[in-house]
């Protein structure tokens, strides 16, 4: 079982949405911002997994970044995401986790305001993404093997950080289409395509899906479906969908 050719999301490089509060940090509940203006997607790239076709489409930054964050924790994710577009995938992850562990010493692992939730689930979907982003780079560019236990462990810690922000926030689209990528990373058995399958169809049916991203879940749904029916037994003379 390999890693499907997990997604290169080339995020612009452009500053987080600004807070309209204080810059000091305190921590009261963070408040909501405008979203941010979409662009057109690029056009998909061949990958090299079994039976994946196409592999997912270069867009912006998350949807979720339309979440403001207070001015000292919007810094360090601003470091981080720079780190991301230098492709230093691993000091980004470190950096997007200071962010992470700041923010829960504030509001908790847990928050309970609904703008809290989302902005927790905005940081964690994008360490997520650092991680899917660090085992395209390797499988696809430096054509390291998908049984590789480091590429694996990567998918391990996106799928936790994914499943982690589609629980603090279960309208965020991006972290359904990530949680789903990570089950795939994992392994291909049936259980994790049925897993990643089941994400994908929630995150398609969000009616909060940007349109930078229906493409990507477009994609993603058929790999996730070629993958599930190429592990499926199927009556004799049926044909798979």
């Amino acid at each position: 079982t390999g890693l499907l050719g997990l997604l290169c999301c080339q995020r612009r490089q452009q500053p987080l949405a600004r807070a309209s509060g204080s810059a000091s940090g305190a921590a009261a509940p963070l408040s909501g911002a405008a979203a941010s203006a979409r662009a057109e997607p690029a056009q998909p790239s061949p990958v090299s997994a079994a039976g994946a076709g196409i592999g997912a489409v270069a867009g912006e930054k998350p949807s979720a970044a339309a979440v403001a964050l207070p001015q000292d924790l919007l810094d360090i994710a601003d470091a981080a995401w720079a780190l991301e577009a230098e492709e230093n995938f691993a000091e980004a992850v470190d950096k997007y986790g200071e962010a992470i562990k700041a923010l829960e010493a504030r509001v908790g692992d847990e928050p309970e305001g609904a703008e809290d939730s989302r902005s927790l689930a905005l940081l964690c979907t994008m360490r997520a993404t650092a991680n899917l982003r660090a085992i395209w780079k390797a499988r696809e560019v430096n054509k390291q093997s998908g049984a590789d236990p480091e590429l694996r462990r990567r998918a391990m810690r996106a799928n936790v950080d994914s499943s982690r922000a589609a629980e603090a926030d279960t309208q965020n689209a991006e972290a359904w289409l990530r949680k789903g990528q990570a089950a795939l990373g994992m392994s291909a058995t049936q259980q994790r395509s049925k897993d990643a399958f089941w994400c994908m169809q929630k995150a398609a049916g969000m009616p909060s899906l940007p349109a930078h991203l229906q493409h990507e879940v477009s994609q993603w749904l058929s790999i996730s479906r070629k993958t599930l029916d190429s592990q499926t037994e199927m009556p004799p003379g049926c044909p798979q969908a």
